[in-house]
């Protein structure tokens, strides 16, 4: 069984949005503003950051339910299109990130690439999903795993339990890579698509009016935050609600960032700095909030120019599928 083309048209559109949050995550920092509406941006900024990656393992597991291929096939597949762009531009990325700062190791560079305190966390974790749930997919795992997980992430948000680096910690993530896999299963998402357009006003209003209760007192969240749980359950609703509007379900441009957003994820952390650093020197809530978007249309526009130079030059689809499009 496939997926049917309007659900990956929401899909995309979903992931269109999500990695536009993703973004927003390393763009957020300011440097010394005195202005405390440039303050509340960046904390609207780093909460809004916290969106995505949660939903992205949430769909991936979606995704995932319906694959009928054989293990082998599946692993090959999916090594093909992540593992090769992941060692590329990660590699590219830290060597940016290397010669600018600490210089380089090979220990280091392992670290990076498999996340340890590097944005690359996502693939190792995602990796560590399919490995697993290929062999372990049955009704009680997938539940008792959400179960362990929502312990695990209630232990660290208490601060019963301090990880390292909690964002390698396969346990923080696989509940929202079974959440999916239950939600195809049951084939809730015709439920959810009910609430959302009876109440997506509602979720709308909600999450800007927690959005800016949260910046007016400086609370910036994270993933193992006490506020968390809550702020994830209705911005999920809110980004669905989102991409139920016409003008965004009709908009070519979010569909094809979807489609490219593994593309997007890989390439925008250099621009993110970048960007991120200019910006820095105007103390306007404007300009900061704007960031994303300037990543956004930047790396875009990269993707969209080697993808029509590729159409006429050869040596361009071998970088098309170098960068993960």
């Amino acid at each position: 069984m496939k997926i049917d083309n309007q659900t990956s048209r929401y899909i995309y559109i979903l992931k269109g949005i999500l990695i536009l949050t993703i973004i927003c995550a390393h763009t957020a920092s300011i440097f010394d503003s005195k202005n405390i509406f440039n303050q509340m941006a960046s904390v609207i900024l780093v909460n809004t950051g916290t969106i995505g990656v949660p939903i992205f393992f949430l769909l991936s597991g979606y995704v995932f339910s319906y694959n009928k291929k054989e293990k082998v096939i599946f692993l090959k597949d999916k090594m093909k299109r992540l593992l090769i762009p992941w060692l590329f531009i990660g590699t590219l990325v830290y060597l940016y990130v290397a010669l600018r700062k600490n210089g380089l190791s090979f220990q280091n560079y392992i670290f990076f690439i498999l996340g340890h305190y590097s944005y690359l966390y996502y693939l190792s974790m995602l990796v560590f999903c399919y490995l697993i749930f290929l062999f372990l997919n049955t009704k009680r795992f997938r539940c008792f795993l959400i179960l362990i997980s929502i312990a695990f992430l209630s232990l660290q948000m208490f601060s019963f339990i301090k990880l390292r680096d909690p964002y390698i910690n396969p346990l923080n993530w696989m509940g929202y890579f079974s959440l999916g896999l239950i939600i195809a299963e049951k084939k809730l998402e015709g439920k959810i698509n009910i609430v959302v357009s009876k109440y997506n006003k509602i979720f709308i209003i909600a999450f800007l009016t927690i959005q800016i209760i949260l910046a007016y007192g400086n609370i910036e969240l994270t993933y193992w935050n006490m506020f968390y749980f809550p702020f994830e359950i209705i911005a999920f609703f809110t980004i669905v609600s989102i991409s139920t509007i016409n003008r965004v379900y009709f908009n070519n441009n979010i569909i094809y960032a979807g489609k490219a957003s593994y593309s997007i994820y890989l390439i925008h952390m250099p621009v993110a700095g970048i960007v991120a650093r200019l910006c820095s020197y105007v103390d306007f809530w404007l300009i900061t909030l704007l960031r994303p978007f300037i990543v956004l249309v930047l790396v875009f526009t990269f993707i969209k120019i080697v993808e029509y130079l590729s159409k006429y030059i050869k040596l361009f689809n071998k970088i098309r599928w170098l960068i993960g499009f």
